[in-house]
């Protein structure tokens, strides 16, 4: 509530503002419409939400009084806009800290509300495995498995290939088996493995894992709770950097996910870790940036039931520690990682933050000098001479 108070005051003033500069320009230009009769009304008294008047019936002369006056209201203005924009960066923060268990931030989309709460994905009747073990298929029993929320869209189709009935191939409703935890009691393997599920409330249902991986079989639709108990233990509440310069938020308009733009490298504070909604990038890591921001970003952690190549890997997308201080860099070369530019005498380490990996490597060795030519696409490639860059070409 204080938020969007904050909020709503913020945007009040803001509107003031351009009102006055439509006002000053029209009355410094003189290009207002004269006033229709001798006796023009007094210009209008405008309050911050009143709906913006008609001013063409007002010559250019009686309406530089209300410029002025519109002036000195937002010279003091000013000072307030201040302080309520730290007010609304403390709110989001606090927001984010003090948040009742299960509510998730408007970042996250409406889609992912109604998951579990922190006890429900404390896997205390799973066995126990070290932090981020990676378990084939084979190796799933006794573990337990949350189904994990999905788009708007696609869910209609329910959970498809869970069954209530042995030997079957079925689907289930969404709403009756979003964020549900179930324990795999068994594996009947076949051509392809055939699992039985326990769920919580004692029901059984069977699954056929007919997704082939990179690693072995994948289930769609469920996630390790082991995963996203580790995470949301090691990470929730702590500062993070970004390696990419975008997270994912939901616009509230649009109903749709749409990139929120980051600065490279900067901190952010994990809100939570949730359940996403794909398998081959099940956690949900939700960030408050430092412009106050929420949003968020899906990844795998120790890769069960996710496939590889579409996997977007924790440590592909965030420092745990200040990078700053492990690469103490010179200033300027931080700067030009920032901006995704690379410099000439950068090293190849530098270069990876700044562009990522070349596509392909070309190296060679002319008059003792090694070189190497680094390939990213068809329009950009660099040279460089005993590790460092002598030539940038985009």
């Amino acid at each position: 509530m204080m938020l969007n108070i904050a909020m709503m005051q913020l945007a009040s003033t803001t509107r003031l503002s351009i009102l006055l500069g439509c006002v000053m320009a029209l009355a410094v230009s003189g290009t207002l419409a004269p006033a229709q009769t001798p006796d023009a009304p007094d210009p209008p008294a405008l309050e911050l939400d009143a709906p913006i008047p008609d001013l063409s019936n007002y010559h250019v002369v009686e309406l530089r009084p209300l410029a002025e006056h519109l002036y000195r209201k937002v010279l003091e203005l000013q000072q307030e806009n201040r302080i309520l924009k730290a007010q609304i960066a403390t709110l989001r923060k606090r927001r984010g800290t003090l948040r009742p268990t299960g509510e998730v931030p408007s970042a996250v989309g409406p889609d992912s509300q109604d998951l579990e709460p922190d006890a429900a994905i404390t896997p205390s009747t799973s066995r126990r495995i070290a932090p981020f073990t990676y378990l084939p298929c084979e190796a799933w029993v006794g573990h337990q498995f949350i189904f994990l929320p999905r788009s708007k869209y696609l869910q209609k189709y329910g959970y498809q290939g869970f069954s209530a009935v042995k030997g079957q191939s079925d689907s289930q409703p969404y709403e009756d088996l979003v964020g549900q935890i179930g324990t795999v009691t068994d594996i009947h393997q076949d051509v392809f493995p055939r699992l039985t599920i326990k769920m919580n409330d004692g029901k059984a249902l069977y699954v056929t894992a007919y997704t082939a991986s990179a690693q072995g079989i994948a289930v769609k639709g469920i996630a390790l709770v082991a995963d996203l108990h580790f995470a949301r233990e090691k990470w929730k509440g702590k500062t993070l950097w970004l390696k990419a310069g975008e997270l994912t938020t939901y616009d509230e308009e649009s109903k749709q996910l749409v990139p929120l733009q980051v600065r490279r490298y900067s901190p952010v504070e994990v809100l939570d870790v949730r359940a996403g909604w794909y398998e081959n990038k099940p956690a949900r890591v939700v960030c408050l940036t430092q412009s106050g921001d929420d949003g968020f970003v899906d990844v795998t952690l120790s890769g069960t039931n996710s496939n590889v190549s579409n996997a977007v890997r924790f440590d592909s997308v965030f420092f745990d520690q200040d990078p700053r201080e492990k690469f103490p860099w010179e200033p300027r070369i931080w700067r030009a990682i920032e901006r995704g530019k690379v410099l000439v005498g950068m090293e190849p380490q530098q270069v990876i933050f700044a562009w990522g990996k070349p596509t392909h490597v070309a190296a060679s060795e002319q008059f003792g000098i090694n070189r190497e030519q680094w390939i990213y696409g068809e329009e950009r490639h660099l040279i460089f001479e005993d590790g460092l860059i002598t030539l940038v070409q985009e």
